[in-house]
């Protein structure tokens, strides 16, 4: 895409940057769609990486307690 904003029409155009027809709005809005839903996912997907990280490195800090007092005896 070219990165040009247009303002008060359908927002498909063709690569010429003339409106396209009925299809290419459908279209357009068809993909819309799926990026809202790629990033719903995405999105998801980044909140249970991140909580079970937080629980992995819970779990080494008291692993890596444990192991120093064994160590130390």
């Amino acid at each position: 895409m070219t990165g040009i904003e247009r303002y008060g029409s359908s927002g498909a155009h063709t690569v010429e940057g003339n409106v396209a027809g009925s299809k290419a709005a459908k279209l357009a809005k068809q993909r819309e769609k799926q990026q809202q839903e790629y990033e719903a996912k995405r999105q998801d997907i980044e909140k249970t990486n991140r909580r079970g990280t937080r629980i992995d490195a819970n779990f080494q800090s008291h692993k890596d307690d444990d192991e120093s007092e064994f160590k130390a005896r």
